[in-house]
């Protein structure tokens, strides 16, 4: 497991192996990012997207721009309406539950 530094906080052994691995949002999105730099537009507004028949994803964007990518995160929340758009369907449901979660030293 790592923190939010990318330092290791537990190592576990072979034989401790588990199929879940806990990592945080921060270093996960690091990991995910390197090299990646010069190609991810953070802070875009998807107005449309639309898959090709290829399998490419033209999405345009608030200021006017559009672009064509392989792979397109919505990192919009839970409701997304672009991922809702790609999928053609909603990707969430409300359920009767709630969670609390937090973050300690």
């Amino acid at each position: 497991m790592m923190d939010q530094r990318l330092r290791t906080v537990v190592r576990l052994s072979r034989r401790d192996a588990i199929d879940d691995v806990m990592i945080g949002r921060i270093p996960l999105r690091s990991l995910l990012c390197q090299g990646l730099e010069e190609i991810i537009h953070w802070d875009s507004e998807v107005t449309t997207a639309s898959v090709a028949s290829d399998g490419k994803v033209t999405v345009s964007l608030a200021d006017g721009t559009e672009r064509v990518a392989h792979l397109v995160v919505a990192a919009d929340g839970a409701r997304s309406r672009i991922a809702s758009e790609l999928a053609g369907r909603p990707t969430s449901h409300r359920l009767r539950a709630s969670g609390l979660a937090g973050r300690t030293r």
